[in-house]
């Protein structure tokens, strides 16, 4: 049970880091399309789609370290995880951005998770 615990906590922090890197990346990149006030998103759409796809590619990190930590079981109990918080994401920005673009952030990352651990092959026993 704690390998599981570590695997998830595993997974979701590698996930956590690659998008506060790309975040930081974007501010410094483009400081004029982040307003720190606003309660909506008015910037580019290719920024909303950088982050669909991004959620895919680092959601399949996350997946990949949770099966690396914790085998099949616990990528599972990560992608439950994210199913919970993508709900809850749903509702607490659907005021803050396009439904497509949450819709497709969310369902991007219990995919990429999949996606990721898939790809790591278990050891032989």
């Amino acid at each position: 049970m704690l390998r599981v615990i570590l695997a998830v906590l595993g997974g979701y922090a590698a996930m956590f880091v690659l998008i506060m890197l790309m975040n930081v990346a974007l501010y410094f990149a483009f400081p004029d399309l982040f307003q720190e006030d606003a309660a909506t998103y008015t910037g580019p759409d290719w920024i909303l789609y950088l982050e669909a796809a991004a959620s895919l590619m680092f959601a399949a990190v996350g997946g990949y370290v949770c099966k690396w930590i914790g085998r099949q079981r616990a990528v599972w109990t990560l992608v439950g995880l994210m199913v919970v918080l993508g709900v809850l994401t749903v509702v607490l920005e659907a005021s803050q951005k396009p439904m497509w673009s949450i819709v497709a952030t969310v369902v991007a990352g219990p995919i990429g998770a999949l996606v990721g651990a898939a790809a790591r092959k278990e050891p032989a026993s």
